[in-house]
């Protein structure tokens, strides 16, 4: 699998599971059992790349739907989708900085962290 490939698929996943067509375990497993997995483990390079480094992330993130110790947010999916199609440049950073926002935000709201 090429970065281009592994690209357009983490694209595809997210914009299924954005639109409720693929549930979390879907969207999981899809991705577990694909090439990006192969990508991930063996070929991203992350030191000098930053493609390699948002799908890595974004895999990662996937991989987390469906775990009960860790909140994969929609918003956190969302990112990632405006990254794939261009309308933001990947920054884990400014990601990690949005999330903390949006849990602040869900626990003023709610007196809790959701």
């Amino acid at each position: 699998m090429t970065q281009e490939e592994a690209i357009k698929f983490m694209n595809h996943i997210i914009q299924e599971y954005l639109a409720q067509k693929i549930t979390r375990i879907q969207a999981r497993e899809q991705v577990l059992y694909s090439d990006v997995t192969n990508y991930v483990n063996y070929e991203v390079d992350l030191d000098t790349d930053p493609n390699d480094l948002l799908i890595a992330d974004c895999y990662y993130t996937v991989m987390h739907l469906t775990h009960t110790d860790y909140e994969t947010t929609d918003e956190e999916m969302k990112y990632f989708s405006e990254c794939f199609n261009g309308k933001r440049i990947y920054n884990m950073d400014e990601k990690n900085a949005m999330l903390r926002e949006y849990y602040a935000t869900q626990k003023n709201t709610n007196g809790t962290a959701q």
